[in-house]
């Protein structure tokens, strides 16, 4: 089972990751997840871009729907008026996404995430200095998570 948090910055998502590692109750449960698919790899290079690295290598766990979200975050991050790295590196996050999605759902683990898939709508519309049109996000919103249709897949929010 993969468990997401999503949110907007400081909302105290990584905060109750750490509380929850504190209390060492659940022995099934893993979240810090760079260091399981480290573990889980035949080898990794060192740092960000040996972890990068591996994920790109592992290209072939994406299904065809995940190809197909990569190609509609790539159009509308493309259409944003962000400078050409921070375009890149927002593709570069919701490929991630995806890859370690696609990973952890080969474990009988339940995988706590900061930010995971749920998250990619709104990397989509990271765009600085610019407004957004809210339909633009409703609409891509919907169809992404019609077209993810991940296995038990839901969205909770929390209320106030």
């Amino acid at each position: 089972m993969i468990i997401e948090l999503t949110g907007i910055p400081g909302a105290g998502k990584s905060t109750f990751i750490k509380e929850l590692e504190k209390t060492g109750n659940a022995s099934n449960t893993v979240t810090q997840i760079e260091k399981f698919i480290r573990k889980k790899a035949l080898f990794v290079f060192p740092g960000v871009i040996g972890f990068d690295s591996y994920l790109v290598g592992n290209l072939f766990t994406l299904k065809a729907k995940d190809i197909g979200v990569l190609k509609s975050a790539f159009r509308i991050v493309m259409k944003s008026q962000n400078n050409g790295f921070s375009k890149a590196n927002i593709l570069r996050n919701i490929y991630k996404k995806l890859v370690i999605y696609r990973i952890l759902s080969k474990y009988d683990h339940t995988f706590i995430v900061d930010e995971g898939i749920s998250h990619i709508p709104m990397s989509m519309f990271v765009d600085i200095d610019s407004k957004i049109k809210e339909n633009q996000v409703k609409f891509t919103i919907y169809r992404f998570f019609n077209s993810i249709r991940c296995n038990g897949f839901r969205t909770f929010r929390k209320s106030n």
